[in-house]
């Protein structure tokens, strides 16, 4: 796509590999800077944003808190890896890679994150609100929604919790961009800010509907411990069809049939009556044969 675009102003014979790859490590410095200068920025992008009545919020590490990060982060993904091939590590055996990574990488390490004598902190995550949330997230319906998902840049994992208006709609509540993949840690923080920033929703007539990562229910069991804590539907549909099966659902009598009767229906009361229905009828099912 760049030879096309530079098609006009130069021979092809010029454009090689190592001149548009070197244009393009150019252009992405001059456009986004690098990551010691984007940094120091964090501060300043953050007191134009309180300026305009937003909330938010940096969380800093030392040294030794980020380089535990990279080594769950680094863990993480060599148990991906290991799960894809039917494998895994017992205790030991993670402490030993861990190990041998450190000893391995220590030179990228020492090089990105300084000696132990630097007394350096890091930007672990940025926590925010939009200005107008600490008078709408009051008057939305009691259902909270939260969940966490990867940036396409560096490792980091993006927060969020929403709610829902009166007509249905989605509306923000909080987010955050957070260094690693999602754990208790990283909850927690969340939740933290978001109870500081909006204490009702830490009370009993609130649902938060989650995938239910074990991070995300500790989590929430410390910090909004008064709120419900409801399993999102499409991710229960999916572990009914990873471990009872049940295809397209059409097959009566399986789980995957039993939940989806029970989603179409719209009250409690509905609700029990289709499982009595259902039960009574497979009592008498079972009673012929």
């Amino acid at each position: 796509m760049l030879r096309a675009i530079l098609k006009p102003y130069a021979k092809d014979v010029f454009l090689t590999d190592s001149i548009i790859q070197s244009a393009r490590t150019t252009a992405r410095k001059l456009i986004f800077g690098d990551a010691s200068e984007n940094v120091t920025y964090t501060h300043h992008v953050a007191r134009r944003l309180r300026e305009q009545g937003h909330r938010v919020s940096i969380k800093y590490t030392t040294r030794k808190e980020t380089i535990k990060n990279v080594e769950r982060l680094v863990m993480s993904e060599e148990l991906l890896r290991l799960k894809a091939k039917k494998e895994t590590m017992n205790m030991d055996e993670r402490r030993t890679f861990v190990s041998n990574w450190k000893k391995k990488n220590k030179w990228v390490l020492e090089s990105q994150l300084g000696s132990k004598t630097d007394d350096l902190q890091f930007v672990h995550g940025v926590f925010f609100a939009t200005s107008f949330t600490t008078e709408t997230v009051p008057l939305l319906q009691r259902l909270f929604m939260a969940d966490a998902c990867h940036l396409n840049f560096g490792k980091y994992t993006l927060h969020t919790c929403y709610g829902v208006t009166a007509n249905a709609n989605m509306s923000p509540v909080a987010f955050a961009i957070v260094f690693g993949n999602e754990n208790g840690d990283s909850w927690g923080a969340f939740w933290e800010f978001v109870k500081k920033l909006h204490p009702t929703i830490n009370t009993s007539d609130v649902t938060i509907i989650t995938d239910q990562d074990k991070g995300q229910m500790n989590a929430i069991a410390e910090w909004i411990p008064l709120a419900g804590h409801f399993h999102c539907s499409h991710h229960r549909r999916g572990n009914i069809i990873k471990y009872r099966g049940g295809g397209s659902g059409k097959l009566k009598y399986s789980a995957l049939w039993m939940y989806n009767k029970l989603m179409g229906c719209r009250t409690v009361k509905q609700i029990q009556a289709t499982k009595e229905l259902v039960l009574s009828t497979w009592t008498v099912r079972m009673s012929i044969i």
